[in-house]
């Protein structure tokens, strides 16, 4: 009996980790999105409720109970629907006059909109790359792959995707120990060079939208975490992660890294038409224009009780950011990265 309750508990710790492994982590926050006319704002997080505001006021105006831990918000082209991405890799297709739930595509990830062409890309539990409707859900193509994907994201236009690889050992690529980097290299500088070293390499993609049609394969040096934001710059591709190593690679695979004036990205998000992002860190964040790479850095005010992060970012159609913590604070951001309103969600 003893044995096969040993069995029994393995079998249960297998699983477990397995389910975890295909879930996101929760947010510790809030998330945001802005509907298309800039008159509401959602927002919602761990404790499974969606806060509708009034744009202006950032005033609560509805609070409705979606019994699940939301870690993404999007609406899409009319604002007719929200699509809610939850821990579990669920996203639900909700009505925004009713706020009743329509529809649920279950087992896809890291959604990706473009609202100009109302289709979403995501990763499905088979590592492929699905294209939606943002109206209802229904499948308009797909992506297989012979690579397993870290990260991947559809263009402002909808007619293009960028897909990055995990890393894979690489025999071409030489190692070079921490102690023996060059000591007179610092900053973007340094994690070049133990990017350019380290062994492993990755596959950049780029495919037609929702075709699925290759149009470009290349093996680069940058490698990334699952779940980093990719947008684009015209023809080129930016990569966003956690660890502010970040790279844009040109429409022929040619690569360069970047560091962004926050330290690290809790929170990253892009506007609509992918020309400006904002990231964000412990009690600051960086309002960033994509061409170019301008920056500007803006801090909040502190509040007693453990450090507030930055989790989400959303924009509305001149430009403001919006952006949401692990405090449950929402903040409108003016683009020269003045903060011009700061508001507790309750």
């Amino acid at each position: 009996m003893k044995g096969n309750f040993l069995l029994v508990l393995l079998f249960v710790i297998v699983m477990s980790i397995v389910s975890t492994a295909s879930a996101h982590t929760p947010l510790g926050g809030l998330t945001v999105a802005i509907s298309p006319d800039d008159l509401t704002i959602v927002t919602g997080g761990n404790n499974r409720v969606l806060y509708v505001m009034d744009a202006k006021s950032l005033a609560v105006k509805k609070r409705i109970w979606l019994k699940t831990s939301i870690w993404g918000l999007d609406f899409n082209k009319d604002g007719s629907k929200l699509l809610m991405e939850d821990t579990a890799g669920t996203i639900s297709f909700i009505n925004t006059k009713t706020w009743k739930l329509e529809k649920e595509v279950k087992k896809a990830f890291y959604l990706s909109p473009s609202m100009e062409a109302n289709l979403c890309a995501a990763l499905n539990s088979k590592g492929e790359i699905i294209f939606m409707s943002m109206n209802d859900g229904s499948l308009k193509g797909k992506v297989t792959l012979d690579k397993k994907v870290a990260a991947f994201g559809i263009n402002a236009k909808g007619d293009k995707v960028a897909v990055l690889s995990k890393d894979e050992k690489d025999a071409d690529e030489k190692v070079v120990k921490y102690g023996d980097i060059p000591k007179d290299l610092k900053g973007v500088d340094r994690k070049e060079f133990q990017h350019k070293n380290d062994g492993k390499s990755a596959i950049f993609y780029i495919f037609d939208a929702p075709s699925g049609k290759e149009l470009l394969r290349k093996k680069i040096y940058f490698i990334t975490a699952t779940g980093s934001q990719v947008l684009f710059d015209g023809e080129a591709v930016l990569i966003l992660n956690y660890k502010n190593e970040n790279a844009k690679i040109d429409s022929q695979g040619k690569t360069k890294m970047f560091q962004l004036l926050n330290s690290y990205n809790y929170g990253i998000g892009l506007s609509g038409n992918q020309e400006s992002v904002c990231t964000g860190g412990l009690a600051k964040a960086t309002y960033t224009k994509v061409k170019g790479l301008e920056s500007k850095e803006f801090k909040i005010d502190k509040i007693n009780g453990w450090p507030e992060y930055f989790k989400g970012f959303a924009f509305d159609s001149e430009g403001n950011a919006y952006g949401t913590t692990s405090a449950y604070r929402i903040f409108k951001i003016k683009p020269d990265g003045t903060v011009a309103k700061a508001v507790p969600v309750y």
